[in-house]
């Protein structure tokens, strides 16, 4: 009899264990099936997304119009012959002006020999050189001027002017690197066209023209980067 009721004894014992087992259980699967579900994520920013051709394209002419507008109540330009021109250390250059008249009123660039005498490249128009005042080294120069030597001699008989990027020296009418957009349609007036180039800096060329040449105000769209100044195509 004693031994019967320590069987039973044992029996309601087990059955007690056994059915907090599987409410332990089952409230476990409850809290996992309840638990939200935490995604990492990556500690990098997400990537810009490029732009489509279109939308460049898009864009480039939203832009375009900006400086458009911004020249469109500008003055008519009319340039003149001394437009192509410029002065520097009390002498007159321009674009109808050879190497020697450089050379003769200003001597060879500092550092010339050394900057393997302004060797550019040579193409089938010929062997392309240039003189950067007042240091050939130097990249926050004055201005600085491109020949070509059809016969692949540097300074030959038949070495011919390219053109003239004026950096930290002023146009004939004063404009010069970093005056504003303002001050360029001020001075010159409404430009003859635009050009972005199609390249990714942002950069813009803002053009004056006539029968003579050029001249190409090279801007990153608010101010004047350098001139340039050339015979026209």
């Amino acid at each position: 009899m004693k031994s019967l009721k320590h069987k039973s004894i044992f029996i309601i014992l087990i059955s007690s264990l056994v059915l907090s087992a599987c409410t332990l259980n089952e409230t476990v699967e409850q809290k996992v099936e309840s638990s939200p579900v935490v995604i990492e994520e990556d500690d990098q920013d997400d990537p810009i997304p490029e732009l489509t051709t279109d939308e460049t394209a898009e864009k480039d002419t939203e832009e375009s119009n900006e400086e458009a507008d911004l020249f469109a109540d500008a003055n008519e330009c009319v340039l003149t012959p001394q437009d192509y021109t410029f002065e520097y250390n009390g002498n007159t250059f321009g674009i109808d002006d050879n190497w020697n008249d450089y050379v003769d009123k200003l001597g060879y660039p500092e550092h010339f020999e050394e900057n393997n005498f302004g060797y550019i490249n040579t193409n089938e128009d010929g062997y392309w050189w240039e003189m950067i005042y007042p240091d050939q080294a130097d990249f926050n120069y004055d201005f600085h001027v491109v020949f070509i030597s059809p016969s692949l001699e540097r300074e030959g008989e038949d070495t011919i002017f390219n053109n003239i990027a004026l950096n930290n020296t002023p146009t004939f009418r004063g404009i010069k690197s970093g005056d504003s957009l303002e001050s360029l349609a001020s001075v010159y007036g409404r430009p003859d066209g635009f050009d972005d180039f199609g390249n990714d800096a942002g950069w813009m060329n803002i053009i004056y023209e006539d029968e003579t040449g050029q001249i190409v105000f090279v801007t990153d769209r608010e101010k004047i980067i350098y001139t340039i100044l050339k015979h026209k195509d």
